[in-house]
């Protein structure tokens, strides 16, 4: 009975490890997709700025008061308007790469509790069991030894022999 139980929990384990490499493979692919729509909207980040910065840049040559101060405080030093969208994407990927990293830690650790506090649990059940049959074997023992020490009605009187005369 034991090494079945231990051989449906074999299989069971080798099928959660599929499942979840599956998943893994899945969160994965999604991931990757997800970078890649990032680096797009990065690139596409860059260009918008590139061209806004341009823009503003003509408009400030031509003389044209703007009458939003923010936008001629950003726009008016390039390279610090690159440099921070350029962390900003960097944080980005960052991010998507910790959440990758996390969903795929949480996947193992997930399945090695679950197979470890399984194996925990059936250990203190075959444990009780033990002690159990222990105890059994123990109170018989004991019955046992009574019975010895009174003695039976039967055999008083007989010299030792049976029925037979043996």
């Amino acid at each position: 009975l034991q090494e079945s139980i231990f051989e449906a929990i074999s299989d069971f384990e080798s099928k959660v490890s599929e499942t979840i490499k599956s998943m893994s493979e899945k969160g994965g692919e999604f991931f990757r997709k997800l970078e890649d729509l990032a680096k797009a909207f990065s690139t596409q980040l860059m260009e918008g700025s590139n061209s806004e910065i341009e823009a503003f840049a003509q408009s400030a040559q031509e003389l044209v008061v703007d009458s939003d101060s923010n936008k001629a405080k950003y726009l008016s030093n390039k390279e610090e308007m690159l440099q921070a969208c350029q962390t900003f994407t960097e944080a980005h990927t960052t991010m998507i790469q910790t959440k990758q990293d996390y969903m795929e830690e949480q996947l193992k650790s997930w399945k090695n509790t679950f197979f470890e506090r399984h194996r925990e649990r059936q250990y203190h059940r075959n444990r009780q069991r033990v002690m159990d049959v222990k105890k059994v074997i123990d109170d018989c023992k004991t019955e046992i030894n009574a019975a010895g020490d009174f003695g039976d009605d039967f055999d008083e009187g007989d010299g030792g022999m049976d029925l037979y005369g043996r």
